[in-house]
């Protein structure tokens, strides 16, 4: 483990700070929208999946993802799309206010590290419903995919956060729910953990905490 002092931890967002839907079809119905396409269809999963990076990396705005994704199906509408964007996020997981808490107490910066979306980043750092804790967040330490134009696990979004931190390697904690994007942070000497799906995030994370010293 390295020797270099914690100076800034960096949450992933969904399914490490803020629980959010697993499936089109989960978020769909939450959303009172029907079930209108099959996201397991290969042509199908691709588009998506290339509407959304394009999304994430802000080359797209809401309305134009959303018109892309409508035209799947002749019965689904823009509105439709934002629905369901909309109803993707849940809330903030019990726990992740005294979570920040704990890294400021520490006099350790806090700040988030996400591929996301401009909607849903106005949503969580914007309505307060569900999301309040993340307003804990420092302003200058919120990193996200749409707003640097690169996307995790490319190489070019951890630069850009060492770049404008002016930290790098150990002095940063980063944990994700990801093994591809810890893998990269690791590679470039972050403390990088993983936060697995299934078991409650902010109880690993306070064994993390623990692991590295953190009161």
């Amino acid at each position: 483990m390295s020797d270099t002092p914690i100076q800034l931890v960096l949450f992933d967002l969904g399914h490490v700070l803020v629980r959010i839907c697993h499936t089109w079809a989960e978020a769909a119905q939450r959303a009172g929208v029907p079930q209108l396409i099959d996201t397991s269809q290969p042509h199908v999963k691709a588009l998506i999946d290339d509407a959304v990076d394009r999304n994430e990396r802000g080359h797209t705005t809401q309305a134009e993802f959303a018109e892309r994704l409508a035209a799947l199906h002749e019965s689904l509408e823009p509105q439709h799309i934002d629905a369901i964007g909309e109803h993707w996020l849940i809330e903030c997981y019990e726990g992740v206010d005294t979570l920040i808490d704990r890294v400021h107490d520490a006099n350790m910066a806090s700040g988030c590290l996400s591929n996301t979306n401009e909607r849903h980043w106005q949503i969580m750092f914007g309505s307060g419903n569900g999301f309040a804790p993340l307003d804990k967040l420092q302003t200058d330490y919120r990193f996200a995919s749409q707003l640097i134009g690169a996307r995790k696990p490319e190489p070019a979004i951890y630069e850009h956060v060492e770049s404008a931190t002016g930290l790098g390697g150990g002095a940063i904690l980063f944990f994700d729910d990801l093994p591809d994007n810890i893998a990269v942070a690791r590679s470039r000497g972050w403390r990088a953990e993983l936060v697995e799906r299934g078991a409650d995030p902010v109880a690993q994370m306070r064994q993390a905490f623990a692991k590295h010293h953190i009161p």
